[in-house]
């Protein structure tokens, strides 16, 4: 998928991420990278890390290209965690754009999006909101007019 500018993001569209098998060695690695050895976490069937599930949902959704070189900044973001993930199950990452506002700066504008990281069996395990900051079309034809 193409990158989006602000004008493009649709209120209420929709979008589907690909799905991540999330094994032990990544749930190992996590603990690795920040310390959290919770004995929870263990096991071919340990709980998954929340923050990994979260940055994963990150993953996933930057995997779609919706703002490759249109992103200028996350400004906000909350999550509420539903239910447990488990090392070995797939997960992957419904979005939904819900509002978009401009700035005082013509070149970007505010779209903030709803996120569910689901499991195989499509229940949500974790719901977020972003609030994100693109570029407008606006600054793309400027940008396009100092390179000509």
């Amino acid at each position: 998928m193409s990158a989006l500018y602000f004008e493009e993001f649709q209120v209420g569209a929709l979008f589907d991420t690909s799905s991540v098998l999330v094994d032990t060695d990544m749930v190992s690695r996590f603990a690795a990278l920040t310390g959290d050895r919770n004995p929870i976490h263990e096991g071919e069937r340990g709980i998954v890390h929340g923050m990994l599930l979260a940055s994963l949902a990150t993953g996933l959704i930057s995997g779609l290209g919706l703002t490759r070189g249109t992103l200028v900044a996350m400004i906000e973001q909350h999550l509420r965690y539903l239910g447990p993930v488990r090392c070995g199950e797939t997960v992957h990452v419904r979005v939904e754009v819900v509002s978009r506002r401009r700035t005082g700066n013509p070149e970007k504008g505010i779209v903030e999006y709803r996120f569910q990281l689901r499991n195989e069996l499509k229940e949500t395990v974790l719901e977020g909101n972003n609030r994100i900051m693109v570029f407008t079309l606006e600054h793309r034809d400027r940008k396009t007019e100092k390179q000509e």
